[in-house]
């Protein structure tokens, strides 16, 4: 069985393929659009997400920026070296995961949905790796 292993090259100073960095710029994009949109329907349900404060009304809070600045960043970061993207990216999952864990006790359907974002986020980051470059080997002499 052979194992393949990204070359080290490939990591530290070239940017995913252009589609694969456009996939990830727009599932994060997405992502992020997605737990704004959950986030304002839970307080509309009266069961606002732990980052929104009470809700009476949404009173944004200097935490309503922490979840959102992950899937924003690896949005931006997806144009970046191939390291650097995948490595946001996967830290934006397991950041959105983290603010899923965080509306456990008070909105439940909210941290549901997040879970599934954060699951999205990784799924995204697995199938973008598929952008790494890799060196072209040198053709051998027939």
């Amino acid at each position: 069985m052979r194992v393949v292993v990204f070359p080290r090259e490939a990591f530290t100073d070239r940017p995913l393929r252009s589609p694969w960095a456009s996939l990830l710029s727009i599932g994060w994009v997405s992502i992020g659009i997605a737990l704004i949109i959950v986030a304002s329907g839970s307080g509309r349900v009266g069961k606002p997400v732990w980052w929104l404060g009470d809700g009476e009304p949404i009173s944004p809070s200097p935490l309503w920026v922490v979840p959102l600045i992950a899937p924003f960043a690896a949005a931006i970061a997806a144009r970046a070296t191939a390291l650097l993207a995948l490595t946001m990216s996967g830290v934006a999952s397991v950041t959105v995961a983290a603010v899923a864990v965080g509306d456990l006790g008070g909105s439940r359907g909210a941290a549901l949905v997040e879970f599934v974002l954060a699951g999205a986020g990784l799924l995204l980051t697995a199938a973008a790796s598929a952008g790494v470059p890799t060196r072209q080997r040198p053709e051998r002499p027939r």
